[in-house]
């Protein structure tokens, strides 16, 4: 799960950075975390191991436990199912409660942040708050 989790934050930090630099910057750490750490990734594995069973076949090699059925069955079933799980557990639910809206408007919390921003408190006293951004 760790890993879809590294590479769905370098694609949100990509697109929050502003800068071609900082895109760069934002999609190396988490890939490089990834790399490093020797973690597994579906769509990877989708190309690597089918080509080692093809490469195996054609030089006419047996490896033990380097079947088609153990391909999918021990390791692409499980690793994509952890890739879908770390990124809706760990990235789109994070995100979605993070930015939550109630009603159309921005969460309690942040208005309470707002209310105690500096720019709330030099508004007059009974005038109304500004519109909820949409």
């Amino acid at each position: 799960m760790l890993c879809n989790w590294l590479v769905c934050l370098a694609v949100f930090m990509a697109t929050a950075a502003r800068d071609v630099t900082g895109k760069l910057l934002a999609c190396y750490l988490p890939i490089m975390a990834f790399v490093a750490s020797g973690f597994e990734h579906s769509i990877a594995n989708m190309y690597f191991i089918p080509t080692g069973l093809l490469l195996a076949r054609a030089q006419g090699r047996e490896v033990p436990g380097l079947t088609w059925t153990a391909c999918f069955r021990d390791n692409l079933l499980p690793v994509t199912l952890g890739n879908i799980l770390g990124g809706v557990l760990f990235v789109a639910f994070a995100y979605w409660y993070v930015h939550l809206k109630v009603d159309g408007r921005r969460s309690r919390s942040s208005r309470q942040n707002d209310a105690s921003s500096p720019s709330a408190a030099s508004s007059p006293a009974g005038s109304s708050p500004s519109p909820p951004e949409q």
